[in-house]
């Protein structure tokens, strides 16, 4: 019985990913990083909050910016 559920919910999660990369591929866009498409899926099966996962996203897309001089 836990096992279907279990399948259930990651069935669910899978559905939900195909959805939204389907609707970003419609509008021409792509999600390519591997850490923003983790917490994509974390969100979907319900293991964390999506705003726990825009903080995360937020902070990963910080750190790949390169420092500006300050004038």
């Amino acid at each position: 019985m836990v096992a279907e559920i279990d399948q259930g919910r990651a069935n669910e999660a899978e559905r939900r990913i195909q959805f939204a990369d389907a609707a970003q591929a419609l509008a021409g866009h792509e999600l390519s990083d591997q850490l923003l498409r983790e917490l994509s899926h974390q969100v979907a099966a319900g293991a964390i909050r999506a705003d726990d996962a825009i903080s995360a996203d937020m902070a990963h897309l910080d750190a790949q910016q390169p420092s500006s001089p300050v004038t």
